[in-house]
């Protein structure tokens, strides 16, 4: 529609042979063409207001075809061009002293600098230009810049400097009796200000730009700044969940509800649909906190409705999103997947890497639900933040929404005994296996007992130097574990021993046992975990 809309008078315009007109309805329909993604389009209508501009001779007129150029680049992630048509564009407005154009044409400029990843080349071009609008005495100009200069300072993490910069932004509003720049710096505020925990500055600026743009009739811009609100109440609610306070998070739930409901309202007065959808994902969001899932789910149906309409992909991820967390309410862990793996795989789509993380945290709560391991009645709703950004949860809350239920096993469970007896030829019982349990092998003791032979060795050797008598050792091998690795090897009994004479003798017959071919008291196997341990009882 907006594409017909403007179709029409720019063929009267080119009919009429007025290019000057012509050329700037090329730049509205660059605009809408970049609105509808559809950026090849968006390049080749702004080449062509820019011919027109060149070939009437009209310097304004080019510079807005080379701003309307460089949007398009932009938004087709062609860094590199769109900055050097925004800088050409900015160049000709200043030849004309056309400042509003040049701000505006530097905005494009700035912007692809932060998206080449090199935020000190737009924080040069903006503190160059602020410092060009003050000699020339350009106070809303100024504020401008002060603006760019607060997101230039957010995208390098410089909280402190931005908000610096949005506060000199709203007095220089002020001064100037700039009610909708002012109203801007005051949302600006109030969302940085949420993010901070700051909330006393959060709600005064606000209530500040709800007031300004009530007296504008900005219906658009106060349902923008009821939705800052609803931000706060969110930021609020979730504060007091962590704290354990039910209550205070539930009545907070409900004051983002009402100004999520109100700004509804208000952008439907104003039939802003892209404002719907952001409302109708915060009113959804609240009725899940709030444990209604019927209604959020008819919200989410609203909403993917109208994202729909829009080809708003990313609105749709965040609808799908709602709608999965109403069918888990619900107990229907079917839809709920099928929801969320829609929504996720529209985040990833549309590169908003925050919703994805979003989405596959619930995917692992959906999982740990059709196990046993999680309880529907604990899920509290998802993580959105700034008006229309689902986010990870933040560690604290995560710990809160996604504990898992400890199974309870059974204490009266009668554990399963096992008995090996092993008979001599004659039919004698010889060795009585009465209990079996497993561990994990470190050192074997084969190799434990040859070190310790050797360590005996050592020990002995330097007593017979020393003249010292040598210890024979207990009698009973009481130090010997009492866990062995079994192989059955189905070896005879094997005749007694003579008695061992000499100290070196008795060592070894100490370090080889009694059961030497018998009982393999090593790993089995190349592996380093024992096979199933038997305790060894003679009877």
């Amino acid at each position: 529609q907006a594409v017909d809309a403007i179709r029409v008078p720019l063929e009267q315009k080119r009919g009429a042979g007025d290019k000057k007109r012509e050329a700037a309805f090329l730049c509205r329909l660059s605009r809408v063409h970049v609105l509808q993604e559809e950026f090849g389009s968006g390049v080749m209508v702004a080449k062509q207001a820019v011919t027109l501009g060149q070939e009437t001779g009209d310097i304004s007129g080019e510079a807005a075809g080379r701003t309307a150029l460089a949007r398009a680049y932009l938004a087709n992630e062609d860094v590199e061009e769109a900055q050097r048509a925004a800088t050409e564009a900015a160049r000709l407005f200043r030849s004309v002293e056309d400042a509003p154009g040049e701000v505006t044409a530097l905005e494009v400029a700035i912007n692809a600098s932060l998206q080449r990843g090199e935020p000190d080349g737009g924080m040069l071009i903006a503190k160059e230009a602020l410092e060009r609008f003050r000699t020339s005495g350009d106070r809303r100009m100024q504020a401008t810049m002060m603006l760019a200069l607060a997101e230039v300072n957010l995208q390098v993490q410089d909280v402190e400097g931005a908000l610096v910069y949005y506060k000199k932004a709203r007095s220089t509003y002020n001064e100037t009796r700039d009610c909708k720049g002012e109203a801007a710096a005051f949302q600006k505020i109030a969302t940085l200000a949420t993010a901070l925990g700051d909330v006393d500055e959060a709600a005064w600026s606000v209530q500040r730009a709800t007031a300004l743009l009530r007296k504008m009739q900005d219906k658009s811009g106060e349902a923008s700044a009821l939705l800052c609100a609803a931000d706060m109440g969110f930021a609020k609610s979730w504060s007091f969940f962590v704290q354990g306070n039910a209550l205070k998070a539930e009545m907070n739930a409900k004051e983002a509800r009402r100004n999520a409901e109100l700004a509804l309202t208000l952008f439907r007065a104003a039939n802003d649909k892209r404002g719907q959808v952001l409302a109708l994902l915060n009113v959804g969001n609240a009725q899940l906190m709030l444990k209604d899932a019927e209604a959020s789910l008819s919200t989410s149906g609203d909403c993917t409705a109208l994202c729909e309409e829009l080809g708003d992909d990313r609105g749709r991820a965040g609808a799908l999103l709602l709608a999965g967390g109403a069918h888990l309410m619900q107990g229907r862990a079917d839809a709920a997947s099928h929801a969320a793996s829609e929504a996720r795989r529209l985040f990833r789509q549309c590169g908003d890497a925050m919703g994805d993380q979003s989405a596959g945290s619930f995917l692992k709560d959906l999982q740990a639900f059709e196990a046993g391991d999680f309880n529907k009645d604990t899920f509290a709703g998802f993580y959105l933040r700034g008006t229309d950004s689902f986010q990870p949860m933040p560690p604290e809350v995560a710990a809160k929404t996604s504990r898992r239920e400890e199974k309870k096993r059974p204490t009266d469970r009668k554990q399963m005994q096992s008995c090996i007896h092993i008979f001599a030829p004659d039919g004698t019982a010889q060795v009585f296996f009465d209990a079996f349990e497993s561990r994990q092998a470190g050192v074997s003791q084969a190799q434990q007992k040859l070190r310790k032979t050797a360590e005996e060795e050592e020990a002995a050797q330097a007593a017979l130097e020393d003249g010292m008598p040598v210890d024979a050792g207990a009698r009973y091998r009481a130090e010997a574990p009492p866990v062995y690795a079994v192989r059955w090897q189905g070896i005879e009994a094997l005749p007694p021993k003579p008695t061992p004479e000499g100290a070196v003798a008795r060592l070894t017959a100490k370090a080889e046992g009694p059961l030497r071919g018998l009982i393999d008291a090593g790993p089995v196997g190349a592996g380093t975990t024992f096979p199933p341990m038997f305790r060894i009882t003679a009877r």
